[in-house]
């Protein structure tokens, strides 16, 4: 079978090429988008290094007793390490336990490949500690670690990795998958798409019909802050209400988990996850708006096709300087988020702004 991604010829050919020369790099780091498909080329190189039946591009069979255990991730030879805790951080003695279990031959394969995700959320103390490994892994090891961006990785980590970047597909091409895997077409399609910033993964992890129902409730809201009444306000009151009421439960919950001796993380990443659909739901629509403001055609959008209130103030920003304010004030909100500050004021303050530069009706 092919490697599992799609949209990736070229890189798939170089890392055939690689893998038939008989020389494989004894650490890789690959980088590109969040759910870009970085873990799963990492989990088919795994295959392909352990394969009984490799096929004539090098790619693994993914029927073979080897194939099937790295995939199901049970393979004594296929090692796994991520960032845990509620600080979400690669701990030291995790990579010490890592570096300890590359120091064994191959149990059944013919190679132990670990695979370290998030390679940027590493404590110093916990890059250093693997320094040693990537420089001297050992014949039959083969590190893989995965990132967002080459900058956000120790250096010293960086400088002895062959790196390789995992591109994101074009919308076009995501639109593609989602018809072919979800048997989704249309607007809801477009918006996961342009949610997803050509991560495959991202798309597919969204459900169509809630994220849909999201985009319209904010698409209504930002129609009604173009020209803001009393009933306009205390609709973008009660949906605020409701956002930040759903982000302080899962705050508690976080919170209260945080406090067990192995936490349940799953509330964390709900808050984040929740935090995210907002931004991208902004970041996305603004954009298209902005495009066609200045363009003056839809040609070029990201998600679905241009709503009444994204043309009603495309035509107000085409006469406005400064347009890019309304893109930098998304910024703010997520660099306030990711700093934990009070999430009722953050969106408050963004609402309220909005809502105010315009004139308010009665």
């Amino acid at each position: 079978m092919p490697f599992s991604l799609i949209g990736l010829g070229h890189l798939e050919n170089t890392l055939s090429r690689i893998l038939k020369s008989g020389r494989f790099p004894h650490a890789l780091l690959l980088t590109g988008p969040r759910q870009g498909g970085k873990f799963t080329l990492a989990k088919d190189l795994a295959k392909a290094l352990n394969c009984a039946n490799p096929g004539p591009a090098a790619d693994p069979c993914g029927v073979c007793l080897s194939c099937r255990k790295i995939e199901e991730g049970h393979h004594p030879d296929f090692l796994v390490l991520r960032p845990k805790g509620v600080s979400q951080i690669i701990a030291v003695d995790d990579v010490r336990q890592l570096t300890y279990d590359l120091s064994y031959r191959p149990f059944e394969g013919k190679r132990r490949v670990a695979v370290i995700q998030r390679a940027d959320l590493f404590e110093n103390v916990g890059g250093n500690a693997l320094l040693k490994t990537l420089e001297e892994p050992g014949p039959s090891a083969v590190l893989i670690l995965t990132a967002v961006s080459e900058s956000r990785v120790m250096p010293t980590l960086v400088s002895r990795c062959v790196r390789l970047r995992v591109p994101p597909l074009s919308r076009a091409r995501v639109l593609e998958a989602l018809k072919a895997k979800l048997d989704l077409a249309g607007p809801r399609a477009e918006l996961l798409a342009g949610l997803a910033n050509g991560a495959l993964g991202a798309a597919l992890a969204l459900d169509p019909e809630s994220t849909w129902e999201g985009f319209v409730t904010l698409d209504l809201l930002l129609g009604q802050a173009l020209e803001p009444t009393l009933k306009s306000y205390r609709a973008v009151g009660e949906w605020a209400s409701g956002a930040v009421a759903e982000i302080e439960r899962l705050k508690k919950l976080e919170e209260g988990e945080s406090k067990k001796v192995e936490p349940d993380l799953s509330a964390l990443g709900q808050r984040r996850a929740y935090y995210e659909t907002i931004v991208s739901f902004l970041r996305l629509w603004w954009r298209d708006v902005l495009v066609l403001a200045i363009t003056g055609a839809a040609t070029r959008r990201l998600g679905p096709p241009p709503t009444p209130a994204m043309r009603k103030w495309a035509a107000r920003l085409a006469t406005e300087s400064g347009t890019e304010a309304y893109l930098q004030a998304i910024d703010l909100i997520e660099e306030a988020l990711n700093r934990s500050l009070r999430s009722d004021l953050v969106f408050a303050n963004y609402w309220l702004s909005l809502l105010t530069t315009n004139r308010l009706k009665a």
